[in-house]
C-alpha cells in the first residue's frame, strides 16, 4: 500500500489548475477533473496587480505571462450590434 498522497481536484479554472500546479512541484500525485467539454468561447481579462502578481511571481508563471500578455489600453462593451455600450480606459 503506497503512502504518498494523491489529490483529485475538481474544477480546472484558474484556482484548480494553480493548486495542481503547485501539488505536482511537490512531487505529490494530482488529477484534475473539470465537467465541461471544453474551454469557454472567448476570453477574460485578467488583472495581474497586489496579491495576484505576487502569487504569479512566487509561483514562477510571470516569465509565460510576459510572453503572452498584451498591451491593454482599455475595455470596450459591445452589444450583439457592434455598438459600443460601456467603456473602461
Amino acid at each position: 500500500m503506497s503512502t504518498s498522497p494523491r489529490i483529485l481536484i475538481s474544477g480546472g479554472g484558474i484556482a484548480g489548475n494553480a493548486l495542481a500546479l503547485q501539488l505536482v512541484r511537490a512531487g505529490i500525485r494530482t488529477t484534475v477533473v473539470e465537467r465541461a467539454a471544453a474551454p469557454r468561447p472567448g476570453g477574460q481579462a485578467v488583472d495581474l496587480r497586489g496579491a495576484s502578481r505576487e502569487a504569479a511571481e512566487r509561483m514562477g508563471l510571470m516569465p509565460g505571462i510576459r510572453r503572452h500578455q498584451l498591451d491593454e489600453r482599455g475595455l470596450d462593451y459591445v452589444d450583439a450590434r457592434g455598438r459600443v455600450y460601456g467603456r473602461m480606459s
